[in-house]
């Protein structure tokens, strides 16, 4: 998921966290029935939040299994090539470390 998705969707969590946290706030100082309303208007922009916060990590989490998925394919297609790659990652790994 990009960086940009990512932002819009915290942004969206946020703003909505904070239309509840007012709405609640006002609840507070209203009369029953006026209260009762801008509580449920709270419970509906949580809820909102609550939803889109579990579609992201859905998202997340059905993307890195794909990611794996395609990693252990690639792997078992070219074996060789994967052990090259991780000896090769573990020279120059190796070589940052005894530089420090």
């Amino acid at each position: 998921m990009s960086e940009r998705v990512e932002n819009m969707i915290r942004d969206n969590i946020n703003e909505a966290l904070e239309q509840a946290d007012e709405l609640l706030k006002k609840a507070a100082n209203a009369s029953d029935e006026n209260a009762k309303e801008l509580q449920e208007q709270a419970k509906k922009k949580l809820r909102m939040a609550r939803e889109t916060l579990a579609d992201f990590y859905q998202n997340a989490s059905s993307q890195g299994k794909e990611i794996a998925d395609d990693i252990n394919s690639c792997v078992h297609e070219n074996p060789w090539r994967a052990v090259g790659i991780a000896a090769a990652a573990g020279v120059l790994l190796g070589l940052l470390i005894a530089k420090k």
